[in-house]
Parts: C-alpha cells; sequence; structure tokens
C-alpha cells in the first residue's frame, strides 16, 4: 500500500523539523519487515515508501530507478514511486544511499 496521504507528508515534515534527526522514514509493515530483515552496518540510514537524511549525513547527488528527491528541512526527502511494491521500494532506496557513500550514520544516538 503506498503512502500518499496529504496528512502523512505533513506530519512526516513536523517531525522531520521538530525532531532533526540523521535519518528517518515512513513505511508500511512489509517494508519495515524487508529492511529490519537486512543487516546493513551499525546504524544504516531508514529506508521505506519515504525518507528524509540529514545533510549530516551527506547529500544525494543521484538515485536508483523510481526513486525521486526533493531538498528540505536540513536534508532531503526521498519518496519511492507509488508503483513500487514494498521490496522494490526498500531496494532501490537502499542503493540510492549506498550509490551516495550514505552506508552509516556519522554517530551512535545515546542509549537511555
Amino acid at each position: 500500500m503506498a503512502i500518499n496521504s496529504e496528512y502523512a507528508a505533513m506530519a512526516f515534515s513536523a517531525m522531520i523539523r521538530v525532531w532533526a534527526p540523521d535519518s528517518a522514514a515512513l513505511r508500511n509493515k512489509e517494508a519495515l519487515a524487508i529492511a529490519n530483515r537486512e543487516e546493513r552496518g551499525d546504524f544504516p540510514p531508514l529506508v521505506g515508501q519515504w525518507a528524509w537524511v540529514s545533510e549530516r549525513v551527506g547529500v544525494i547527488a543521484s538515485t536508483d530507478v523510481g526513486i525521486s528527491t526533493v531538498r528540505g528541512d536540513g536534508g532531503t526527502y526521498v519518496y519511492a514511486d507509488d508503483e513500487l511494491d514494498a521490496a522494490a521500494a526498500v531496494r532501490n532506496m537502499r542503493t540510492t544511499f549506498e550509490t551516495n557513500s550514505m552506508l552509516e550514520l556519522p554517530f551512535k544516538a545515546p542509549m537511555w
């Protein structure tokens, strides 16, 4: 199921502006399960149908098939086309991050 709600977009953007994470993603249960199955280092950027990655992590110069980007809120929003199923969205988004040398977030988050 594609994430296509105007309200989801507003909530995602608001969360990015308030929280200022290194990486964030919106994804359905299937994309979450696929992303969690594949280990990619200690702290890889989050992937899903929608993602955002901070400029602290890097800048996206090129994308894989079916992936588009929009710069904003101190980073880059990364979107998988609605036509991609969850597996393709995760795979193509991950390939986009890897192609742009975004293999791991720059530091570990504190454990509380």
